[in-house]
């Protein structure tokens, strides 16, 4: 089934490792509005919010909004999916797109994912077919690695870097929210106190 309400709204769709914050699939259906994402920064980024909210808050991310676009978030057991679309996409058409990609996706790669095997992601290059199918749309296919293995394993530990220090930024902000709020409560209750001891 194609979602053709939604092919002209979507820009990107990216596959993330969860527990390594690696962007193992990539693809473009059309540029995005005055910038380009590096799909590096962006999958940390998104790795790092995705752990803090699950982390901090025991929820899940849906959806994150800016002016002109909206992030939308699918996560799996292994993986999740983020597809970049225009504000105006239909939330509920993204969460159907979301369903049918997943049983593709975990379908077509059962097997590596069972074992773990995102350092292969070129294996990963031919889901763009079956996107399009379901998208409705041909999209600019980006294969990210098309490397050698050692180059695999470099990036590997490099976005595990990242997706640690940027979690230690997200917690940091929060526990230092956290203080300011505790240091405002401390002294509502001493300025209380004062007033009820006059």
């Amino acid at each position: 089934m194609a979602f053709t309400d939604l092919k002209d709204e979507i820009f990107n769709i990216w596959v993330i490792g969860r527990k390594n914050g690696v962007c193992i699939f990539a693809q473009e259906f059309a540029p995005l509005p005055d910038t380009k994402i590096n799909e590096d920064l962006a999958s940390g980024f998104f790795s790092a919010i995705h752990m803090f909210s699950e982390e901090i808050t025991k929820q899940t991310i849906r959806y994150m909004e800016l002016e002109d676009l909206c992030f939308h978030f699918h996560v799996m057991e292994k993986v999740y999916f983020v597809l970049v679309s225009s504000i105006d996409a239909d939330r509920t058409d993204v969460n159907f797109l979301f369903e049918s990609l997943q049983e593709r996706f975990e379908t077509r790669f059962h097997d590596l994912l069972e074992a773990d095997k995102f350092y292969d992601v070129g294996a990963f290059s031919d889901f763009a077919v079956e996107v399009e199918e379901e998208v409705g749309k041909k999209s600019k296919i980006q294969m990210l690695f098309n490397q050698p293995a050692e180059f695999v394993k470099q990036r590997y530990a490099e976005a595990k870097q990242q997706l640690s220090a940027m979690k230690k930024t997200l917690m940091d902000t929060a526990m230092g929210i956290v203080d300011k709020q505790m240091g405002l409560v401390k002294r509502a209750l001493r300025g209380k106190l004062d007033r009820e001891q006059d």
